[in-house]
């Protein structure tokens, strides 16, 4: 009943919310503004205990047991035992568990509060003592009972780098660069993930010059080599407020801005870069200089391996390395002297101000805690022949009581060449599932969390959870999940050793019992890494850990691969890096490589000497006047030259590619030149040397179509018009990769990669261009070698009316077969990788390799065959070549017989 407002009169629970007002103030209609009718609203929640009720729903329902909101019952695994394949079991020493302690303060309210929020000191003075306040940066006063104008800051950091310390330098700076305050603080994400940080930065005036302008200043170097990692600028907006309250998240990345070109005034002693938080550029000044663009000078004396941000009366601001500390880094830390860490661990100095505690470990792969003390539950997933994944994505459910359940999950990577995985985990779970190729596996079930496990499961066809689909008929299948959901006994009484099976909503086990037991499973997850951009092409992110993640695994579209999904794989666009990476074993020679890494290299050897012996001889044949008489001549010696300085690049590009990811060379500076260059030019040799062939085609055509009509001279003057035009066409187009490729370094591999990033826009004409190089001149050639054929023998037809036209065809055919079997050979070398390009769109996996190592090095062929193609068949061009090489040999025997 509910008993109305200021009266004794009481309203029958049913006959609330039904439009017709029965109290004097018309409270029992006051709370049903957007209901029809109680309850229909109490149903609902009771159905659905999940759904969280409005406090007034709540309050009317409560009114009537029947309708009261039932508890909700959460997941459980009684009734469960481990029925999934354990081969083995070995369960580690138990982490000992500690419990901190302090001294219960004792103290009068006074003394608490005679200094407000400062710190109370007693002095001896005259034979008394005298109470003193220390206050904290936020108030002053002699009992602290003032606020200071200031700027109350609070920050968390987003990183990548779980294994980096960070330099912290914050200032409040005005709108002359003079400093006002500053704070230095260290991050390392290991230890001080998840914290917030604040402080108060404070003006160098009480009160402050409302005249000016203010802001704060964050900027981030990576301790241990002081690497510049960005910028972050927040203007103080409203200056008349006493205190500015700034609340923000750093995402911090080891790559820095981008430089931009739009800084006014221009830097004069700086380099002008975009704030990591806004589009806005500023100048960062040089050692020694500060100002809006750099031009005030001051003097620095911070140690030599520090670097100076500032300076603040006459004091400069260091930064100090790794291990170094002080207002001028002049102190070395002993902190890791003795190295505390356990179990191969990593000391990381990262506070010298703490007496204790003022060193942190990075633990290698299967240690967790402060020194590296605890072995990590590790579990070996062994997959039976048949399912063999590239990647697994593994689910952890951890069960609470009073709780719904607790979902963690993340990727995992199948090694080349394996049929297992390691998982480590640090989290409490209780079930495992493992989800590859559209489906769900159950790997393992504990009712009871068992730290630092070791376990040696096997994943067969038989663990795999069937869907609803499989499991019930249509009609069950067409009833509503809340009809449906009570027939999910049937299939664990009808099915004994079925372990699992899932609809849209739930994932369910089979208890010993043969019951269903189901807990919400969301399969359209988002997975990103609380929207960070680790991954790039739009890969989804997986993290081991909901807010401080140790490491963080990326699951690729199709057509791209890598760590970071940082590799593209369509058939136009592959490099040998895509091809080759991951197959490259880092500190391993080339002997002890895999199969495919030393084809590559054998294959590379064979083309780079073909493609200089086909240099060299066709060099010597169109370096003669002879050969050069027509514009002919002038394609083939330019594409010659391109022959030779494309056997050079390609054996360079591969062991430069082999130097670089087996750890031999590891100069960034070397390598980002490397990166930027060197694919750049392969492609643009490969693309010069078609057109060049195509251009030859083109010009054999012409002069079949003029016939007597043929200027010699002129077509030499267009040669080299079009031979210049073809190489700033080619370079102009190619232009795009050099400007969008950078280093990218991989923490999971332990390698650095050269990585291409292109905007949408740029990566459309990238492909167009790229299509455009590969089938153009491949038109060209084909077209040419018909017109040619059909030309002479119609010229022919028209004279000799006496012979067949197909008669005329094959005459001319065999008199003029150098014009005509150069083209068609280059159109069969070129067949190839366009059919695979266009037939096969992408890597799908780089464990299968062969199909595009054939295309890319098809590509290669034209350049290693311009004798062939065009010194052979021509009776001209090979007497020129002979006679050359017999005037070369006559010098060579007279040089011998003169010294004999």
């Amino acid at each position: 009943m509910y008993r109305c407002w200021n009266s004794t009169q009481c309203v029958d629970l049913y006959g609330l919310c039904i439009g017709n007002t029965v109290c004097q103030f018309e409270d029992d209609e006051k709370y049903c503004e957007s209901i029809d009718a109680l309850f229909g609203v109490c149903e609902k929640y009771m159905v659905e205990p999940e759904l969280e009720r409005h406090p007034s729903y709540e309050f009317l329902c409560n009114l009537d047991e029947e309708l009261r909101k039932p508890d909700v019952v959460h997941f459980s695994l009684m009734g469960h035992e481990n029925r999934t394949t354990v081969i083995t079991t070995d369960i580690l020493r138990e982490r000992n568990s500690y419990r901190l302690q302090r001294d219960d303060f004792q103290g009068s309210l006074d003394i608490a509060w005679f200094c407000n929020r400062g710190l109370l000191v007693w002095r001896w003075v005259g034979g008394e003592f005298i109470r003193y306040c220390f206050c904290p940066p936020a108030y002053y006063g002699d009992r602290c009972q003032f606020q200071s104008q200031r700027i109350s800051l609070s920050f968390r950091i987003h990183t990548f780098e779980r294994s980096t310390v960070f330099n912290l330098v914050i200032m409040l700076i005005d709108n002359v660069s003079e400093i006002h305050s500053y704070e230095q603080r260290n991050y390392f994400a290991a230890r001080d993930c998840d914290i917030q940080f604040g402080m108060n930065l404070l003006y160098s005036s009480r009160p402050k010059d409302e005249s000016k302008k203010y802001t704060v200043i964050i900027t981030v170097f990576e301790k241990s080599n002081l690497n510049y990692c960005g910028t972050w600028e927040f203007p103080i907006q409203f200056i008349f407020l006493p205190v500015y309250r700034i609340a923000t998240i750093l995402k911090i990345s080891l790559v820095s801005n981008k430089k931009s070109k739009n800084c006014f005034p221009s830097c004069l002693h700086g380099e002008c870069l975009l704030y990591a938080n806004i589009e806005r550029s500023f100048c960062r000044c040089f050692y020694g200089w500060f100002g809006s663009s750099c031009e005030k000078n001051y003097y620095c004396n911070c140690a030599q391996d520090s670097i100076c941000v500032g300076s603040q009366n006459n004091q400069s601001i260091c930064v100090c390395p790794l291990g170094k500390y002080g207002p001028r880094c002049l102190l070395t830390s002993s902190a890791c002297s003795s190295n505390p860490c356990l179990n191969r661990g990593r000391c990381v100095p990262v506070d010298e101000r703490a007496a204790k505690n003022n060193f942190s470990c990075v633990c290698e792969q299967g240690y967790a805690g402060a020194r590296c003390e605890y072995e990590e539950s590790r579990i070996k997933i062994t997959f039976s022949t048949t399912i063999i994944p590239a990647a697994v994505l593994v689910h952890y459910i951890t069960v609470a009581t009073n709780s719904s359940s607790l979902r963690v999950s993340t990727i995992k990577k199948v090694p080349f060449e394996h049929d297992f995985v390691y998982i480590y985990q640090t989290l409490q779970y209780h079930i495992i599932f493992i989800q590859f190729s559209g489906s769900y596996y159950l790997a393992y079930v504990q009712p009871k969390f068992v730290p630092s496990a070791q376990l040696h499961l096997k994943l067969t066809t038989s663990d795999r959870c069937l869907t609803i689909n499989e499991v019930f008929n249509s009609t069950l299948i067409g009833f509503s999940l809340l009809e449906r959901i009570k027939y999910y006994h049937m299939p664990c009484r009808e099915r004994h050793t079925l372990k699992c099976f899932y609809d849209e909503q739930h994932l369910c086990l089979c208890t010993n019992q043969h019951h269903a037991n189901c807990l919400k499973f969301d399969h359209n997850m988002t997975y990103d890494c609380q929207g960070s951009m680790y991954c790039q092409n739009n890969g989804h992110c997986f993290q081991d850990h909901p807010t401080c993640p140790s490491s963080m695994v990326c699951s690729c579209n199709e057509c791209y691969y890598g760590s970071r999904c940082q590799f593209r794989t369509e058939g136009f666009t592959i490099s040998l890096d895509a091809i080759l990476g991951y197959h490259i074993r880092p500190h391993v020679n080339i002997k002890q490589q895999p199969i495919v890494v030393k084809v590559s290299g054998a294959l590379v050897t064979i083309i780079s000497v073909l493609s200089l012996a086909n240099g060299i001889t066709s060099t010597i044949t169109f370096q003669s006047k002879n050969s050069r008489e027509v514009g002919c001549g002038l394609y083939l010696l330019t594409s010659s030259i391109v022959s030779i300085l494309f056997a050079f690049a390609l054996t360079l590009k591969f062991w430069l590619m082999i130097f670089i990811q087996t750890g031999e060379i590891n100069s960034r500076s070397f390598n980002s030149f490397n990166c930027i260059t060197m694919d750049a030019f392969i492609q643009t040799l490969i693309h010069s040397n078609g057109w060049l062939n195509g251009a030859v085609a083109v010009e054999r055509a012409v002069t079949v179509i003029k016939g007597v009509k043929y200027d010699k001279q002129k077509a030499k003057k267009i040669a080299k018009l079009v031979i210049l035009f073809l190489f700033c066409f080619v370079i102009l187009t190619g232009i795009h990769d050099p400007l969008h490729r950078y280093l990218l370094y991989d923490t999971e591999e332990q390698r650095t990669w050269c990585i291409s990033s292109y905007p949408t826009q740029v990566q459309i004409f990238s492909s167009s261009m790229t299509i455009f190089h590969s089938i153009t001149p491949f038109v060209l050639n084909l077209s040419s070698a018909l017109l040619i054929i059909v030309k002479i023998a119609r010229n022919r037809s028209t004279i000799k009316t006496q012979t067949t036209y197909i008669m005329h065809v094959r005459q001319e055919f065999r008199q003029h077969r150098h014009l005509i079997i150069s083209p068609v050979i280059l159109v069969v070398l070129v067949l190839p990788h366009l059919i695979i390009s266009f037939t096969t769109n992408c890597m799908k996996s780089p464990r299968d390799p062969w199909m595009f190592l054939f295309s890319y090095f098809i590509a290669c062929i034209p350049s290693t065959v311009t004798f062939i193609t065009f010194v052979l068949p021509s009776n001209k061009y090979q007497e020129e070549f002979v006679g050359i090489m017999k005037g070369k040999c006559m010098i060579i025997i007279r040089f011998l017989s003169c010294q004999s």
